[in-house]
């Protein structure tokens, strides 16, 4: 099975520097993860929001990944800018359906 999570990150312009400067070590640190099998981030034309695309192994693997260590430190970082309102972050999951 094929686990896939797409997620959209919504921000304010005024800190939409900051929001790629951290999508950015967040996808190094997605990279490492056990389990990945791909992994696309797409930043839309007006920097109003980025569009992150994963594909895992399987459902375990995604969860372990967001309760890993590695992620201690960031996930507090996008928890406060959700937080403050600086975010609106949005996620979906599917498995794969047709090959």
């Amino acid at each position: 099975m094929v686990f896939f999570v797409l997620t959209k990150t919504f921000l304010n312009q005024d800190i939409a520097g900051k929001v790629l400067k951290l999508s950015e070590e967040s996808f190094r640190i997605f990279k490492r993860q056990s389990g990945l099998q791909m992994i696309r981030m797409h930043k839309s034309h007006d920097n109003s929001h980025i569009m992150t695309y994963f594909a895992w192994d399987d459902k375990e693997s995604h969860e372990n990944c967001m309760n890993s260590p590695d992620f201690a430190e960031m996930n507090k970082i996008w928890g406060e800018l959700m937080q403050n309102g600086s975010i609106k972050f949005e996620l979906s999951t599917y498995e794969l359906f047709l090959e």
